[in-house]
């Protein structure tokens, strides 16, 4: 709940600057995008499998937001866009561990599936032995 009042002040506040106009409004845009890149990093386990990066994108959206307010939109930017890259990185981070993760698990399901077949052909070959026999035997 935080979280999403945070979210919508520093939308607000961002609005607010790219309404204003100049230096500010490219600031305020990289962190409202960065902000967006957070969420949406979120969303596909980057908590999970890219934690560090996306705490570092969390802190530097932070610096970022503190400059912004202390009107410092160079430094504003110059981090924003760092913590968005970095953002970025924690998403193509989780997207590859993903990756990684439904590969392992189609290999696994691979394996499986090429010992059932091995062992359905050792059953018909049995089948057919035994039904030789009983052909053979009449």
């Amino acid at each position: 709940m935080t979280r999403i009042i945070l979210s919508i002040i520093c939308l607000c506040a961002a609005l607010v600057m790219v309404a204003c106009g100049g230096a500010n409004k490219l600031a305020a845009l990289i962190i409202y995008d960065t902000r967006e890149q957070i969420v949406a990093a979120e969303q596909i386990g980057a908590k999970q499998t890219a934690a560090n990066e996306l705490r570092d994108a969390e802190n530097l959206l932070a610096e970022a937001e503190a400059a912004l307010n202390k009107g410092d939109y160079d430094e504003a930017y110059r981090i924003g866009t760092k913590a968005y890259l970095t953002v970025r990185y924690a998403e193509a981070l989780a997207a590859q561990k993903r990756a990684e993760l439904d590969a392992n698990i189609a290999e696994s399901e691979l394996r499986e599936a090429q010992q059932l077949e091995e062992e359905a052909f050792k059953n018909r070959a049995q089948a057919e032995e035994e039904l030789s026999a009983l052909m053979g035997g009449k």
